[in-house]
């Protein structure tokens, strides 16, 4: 009797970890330092990508 109740916990601990890590995964940005107060990889990230942007307005002439 004692095994089924552990069992059982063990199991419904399992199911509620992974809901809540499908939930996070649907509600959460796709920016990996989005909650990043700031540090050098994010500011190189940023600088890159208006680097990036810049040259495909340059070579696109996209001007957005």
């Amino acid at each position: 009797m004692i095994q089924y109740i552990i069992t059982s916990i063990l199991l419904i601990a399992a199911v509620a970890y992974a809901t809540w890590r499908i939930y996070q995964a649907f509600t959460t940005t796709d920016n990996p330092c989005d909650k990043c107060q700031g540090c050098t990889l994010k500011d190189h990230m940023k600088q890159n990508k208006a680097y990036c942007e810049k040259k495909l307005n340059e070579k696109f002439g996209h001007n957005e």
